[in-house]
């Protein structure tokens, strides 16, 4: 009866044991790109959604995706790996004023913080939207490269 016992117990902790080390190893699985990863700041911990950080690449081809969904506070970073130059903007070209409902030459340069603009070319450029909608976005050097944020 003792022997038992001790044998329930044993497999007990070794299913309980199993079930941490596989919770734990989900819980830290590496993202994949354009995958969402939790962006949370130290210290603001408990304090609202977690947002996450998605990959825009711009390739000689254009824009992918082209189309992302994203939510609320989550913020984009579009990465030049062409072979020319990168200007990510709001739509429609060349006025860029379709989300902060200003013109390129009223935001550029965006102190602010709140224009959908790069406002100059570069190698990345990250942005968080904070407003729902369908952001149309090209590159203000090669208009033909387009596509849309989608913020829910």
């Amino acid at each position: 009866m003792k022997k038992t016992i001790t044998w329930v117990i044993v497999i007990i902790v070794i299913i309980a044991a199993g079930y941490y080390l596989l919770k734990n190893k989900s819980d830290v699985a590496p993202a994949t790109p354009n995958t969402p990863t939790d962006n949370s700041s130290a210290g603001t911990e408990g304090t609202g959604p977690a947002v996450s950080v998605l990959t825009i690449k711009y390739a000689d081809s254009g824009f992918s995706p082209a189309n992302l969904t994203v939510k609320k506070g989550d913020t984009v970073t579009f990465i030049n790996q062409s072979s020319g130059a990168m200007w990510v903007a709001s739509g429609p070209h060349p006025s860029h004023t379709a989300y902060s409902g200003t013109d390129k030459s009223s935001h550029c340069p965006d102190t602010a913080d709140v224009a959908f603009d790069q406002c100059e070319t570069g190698g990345t450029f990250t942005f968080t939207f904070n407003k729902v909608g369908e952001w149309g976005y090209h590159n203000h050097v090669a208009t033909e490269d387009k596509g849309v944020v989608i913020v829910k």
